[in-house]
């Protein structure tokens, strides 16, 4: 018989601004040895990326969003 998998576990944290969620989120992360995904900064860093002036893209969200996210590295 086959041990069964161990649950992958996600936490998601909302609130407003300022309330704190990035403290919480690394505290309880680094408590409970589980990986803290910043997402917020990495759509930051995505919509940093498109806006740059060398990086020349016109692009329409739904159309071409996916594949430009896609070909970025964090």
């Amino acid at each position: 018989m086959d041990p069964k998998p161990a649950r992958k576990l996600i936490i998601a944290i909302d609130g407003p601004a300022g309330a704190g969620k990035s403290t919480i989120a690394s505290r309880l992360a680094r408590k409970l040895g589980y990986v803290n995904l910043e997402s917020g900064a990495m759509y930051r860093a995505l919509a940093l990326k498109a806006i740059e002036p060398l990086a020349a893209i016109v692009f329409c969200w739904t159309a071409r969003m996916f594949p430009f996210a896609s070909a970025t590295a964090m």
